[in-house]
């Protein structure tokens, strides 16, 4: 059986899987702990409503999408572009469209969830790594 332990850091965590960017680790690793924040801050307040709840599943939506594009880039030669890597990176697009239209439709239609919640939790996901990007930048000037 394979033993499971705690130490090590998310960066390290992150690199193990093969994402070794230095721009990019930052922004991944402050994706995956504001998930993490923002899924126990709405499970503890969750005894009314689940608009938090539904807020973390749009946000956790784009955080795995984002962790899909971080992993494929790293792992992509990126010195030479050809047609074939334009066609993978417009398949792989079109592919996280698809998972999003899915996780979307999933939480609305079927788990009759918040649209606007969903959509805040999906925006939120989209602009935590824009605001990151920023903060870095802006923190070495």
């Amino acid at each position: 059986m394979a033993k499971f332990s705690m130490h090590g850091s998310l960066d390290g965590w992150l690199q193990k899987r093969g994402i070794s960017n230095p721009l990019v680790v930052p922004v991944l690793r402050n994706q995956l702990v504001f998930l993490l924040l923002i899924l126990f801050l709405s499970s503890a307040v969750a005894t009314e409503t689940l608009l938090g709840i539904w807020f973390t599943a749009g946000f956790a939506v784009m955080t795995y999408i984002l962790y899909s594009w971080a992993q494929f880039f790293s792992h992509s030669p990126l010195e030479s572009y050809s047609s074939a890597f334009l066609r993978a990176v417009l398949l792989r697009f079109f592919l996280r469209l698809i998972i999003l239209a899915a996780a979307l439709y999933a939480c609305i239609a079927l788990a009759q969830a918040n649209p606007m919640a969903v959509l805040a939790g999906s925006v939120a996901g989209t602009l935590a790594p824009l605001l990151t990007l920023a903060w870095e930048k802006g923190s070495k000037n």
